[in-house]
């Protein structure tokens, strides 16, 4: 199995600590309404010992400051780390990140990867990520799938298949506030109380499919059928969606930040979630 754990660079209580690259209100999701996986992951690790202390510097500074004192390097969404929309400055970029991973490794970091997607959500220079992944995929101790499919479309496209690690991802059921009950979440987003309401939640991005849901939604002859969206646009979305009105009225759509106590009146209200991806990676 996988060491991370050698006394050199633990706590004298046996904490392991984790240089986490990812910004630190990731950590704190409850009053930042980021997504909780980080939070919850950290959490997690905390009961067996185990500490992420998030980095927001991605260049060389912390790579040094905490040689000493931190033994892993846990990489998430690296795409942050390189990419640009100017192709020679997505290119300085990353040189520097392959450059600054290498050292990691040369000062004793155990760099472990996380593969949440294959190659990122929106791509502006697909060949750059795929040279970013073989990066990490030759220089990690470690690599962290959330399933089987996943790690199988990793060894088939970058050929990764030592020191795989299928963990899978863990539940927000108890997350977020969920003591709304139909009813209730019905009336709060005028809904009306008798509808088969379809619901989708999450940003609104070219990969999430949210048009095609809308099309086929109003195919559909069910007078008394509703969609309730709710998500914010992201700033990589050029589609028409927040921009110009639906020409349905069986469609309630608030495209918006959902706070975490909206969450659960989604969840409340909707009979079925409808998740209609093209798929979780998008040339932009």
């Amino acid at each position: 199995m996988f060491n991370l754990s050698p006394a050199s660079r633990a706590l004298p209580s046996g904490e392991v600590r984790v240089a986490y690259v990812w910004n630190a209100p990731v950590l704190d999701w409850l009053s930042t309404g980021n997504n909780p996986y980080a939070g919850l992951l950290a959490a997690a690790l905390s009961r067996l010992g185990v500490k992420l202390q998030p980095q927001e510097d991605t260049g060389l500074t912390f790579i040094w400051r905490l040689r000493r004192t931190h033994r892993v390097l846990h990489l998430n969404w690296i795409v942050r780390l390189y990419q640009h929309r100017r192709p020679l400055a997505a290119v300085a970029r990353l040189a520097a990140f392959a450059f600054w991973l290498g050292l990691a490794r040369v000062l004793g970091y155990r760099i472990v990867f996380t593969m949440h997607n294959l190659l990122p959500h929106e791509q502006i220079h697909p060949r750059f990520d795929r040279l970013a992944r073989r990066l990490v995929m030759a220089l990690a101790h470690a690599v962290i799938c959330h399933c089987d499919v996943a790690r199988r479309q990793l060894a088939q496209a970058f050929g990764r298949r030592r020191a795989v690690y299928v963990i899978p991802h863990g539940s927000f059921r108890d997350a977020y506030p969920h003591d709304a009950n139909s009813a209730e979440a019905r009336r709060a987003l005028d809904l009306p109380a008798e509808a088969f309401v379809y619901g989708y939640f999450g940003n609104i991005r070219a990969y999430t499919g949210v048009e095609r849901l809308i099309e086929t939604f109003r195919a559909l002859p069910d007078p008394d059928a509703r969609l309730l969206i709710a998500g914010q646009p992201h700033p990589y979305y050029q589609g028409p969606l927040g921009r110009q009105p639906i020409d349905d009225h069986r469609v309630q759509a608030h495209f918006q930040f959902v706070t975490n106590e909206e969450i659960q009146l989604i969840m409340a209200a909707a009979y079925v979630i409808v998740v209609p991806f093209h798929s979780a990676c998008w040339k932009v």
